[in-house]
């Protein structure tokens, strides 16, 4: 092996020292006529403190996801929970605001119902809605509140049946001059609500001689007084003639 100067070999052993210090695999240096030894350098941003602990990067990682899901799950709640429901009830105020303020009943500023919810009648002198399954309470204010539900009943149970023939035999003893032979089924049944505030014509019309009977009006002028309070079929097609009971009330009361 021929000889390089000491200077060469000095320079070679100070860098396979710091290559052994750092860990490295190789780096090189020749010398003019010398041996070749390699050790490896690190490069600029690779050595040891360079690259942070496993741990740390975890947690840089989970902060950046976790930020991130903040802010589109505030932007969301702004969108959707605030501009959303502002929106939707400005157009229903625009388009519709009498169905968007709960179909409220109105007569000389005095709120007198709501023609969603059925208000119950059993004299002579008023038309008789669908059967209520309502619990009416007084609250602090002085104010009744109704809560409305279903029958719980099944319709083959002899406990349905007998409940329907009673209230068959209730409207028949009070409407004795009813030109139809079977009461209508809207008149003895409860809705799914139990609040319904509407019945079929036919239900109206079985008890329009009773009503004029007992109003003095005329079965004309009772008939008309339904007419006026009866809502077609959904664009001529959907669903079925139905009278809103309340209206036809407030009517024949001479409130509306």
């Amino acid at each position: 092996m021929k000889q390089g100067s000491s200077a060469e070999f000095e320079q070679i052993e100070a860098a396979a020292a710091s290559a052994a210090a750092e860990g490295a695999a190789s780096v090189t240096a020749e010398g003019s006529e010398g041996p070749r030894v390699s050790a490896a350098v690190p490069a600029a941003g690779e050595g040891a403190g360079a690259s942070a602990p496993a741990s740390v990067r975890v947690k840089s990682g989970f902060k950046g996801v976790a930020s991130r899901a903040l802010a589109v799950f505030a932007l969301f709640t702004v969108v959707c929970g605030l501009g959303y429901t502002l929106v939707v009830t400005g157009v229903a105020q625009l388009v519709f605001p009498h169905q968007a303020n709960g179909s409220l009943i109105e007569a000389d500023g005095k709120v007198l119902g709501s023609e969603l919810i059925a208000q119950n009648f059993e004299d002579e002198g008023h038309m008789w809605g669908r059967i209520q399954n309502a619990t009416f309470v007084e609250g602090d204010d002085g104010e009744l509140r109704a809560y409305g539900a279903p029958s719980n009943l099944s319709p083959a149970s002899d406990e349905y049946a007998a409940l329907v023939e009673e209230r068959v035999a209730k409207l028949r003893a009070a409407n004795p001059d009813a030109t139809a032979d079977t009461v209508p089924v809207d008149l003895v049944t409860c809705s799914g609500s139990g609040l319904d505030p509407e019945i079929s014509p036919a239900a109206a019309e079985y008890q329009v001689p009773r009503i004029a009977e007992a109003t003095g009006k005329s079965e004309d002028e009772v008939r008309q007084i339904v007419r006026d309070c009866t809502t077609g079929r959904f664009l001529g097609v959907f669903g079925e003639p139905r009278v809103n009971v309340l209206k036809v009330n407030l009517m024949l009361d001479g409130e509306l």
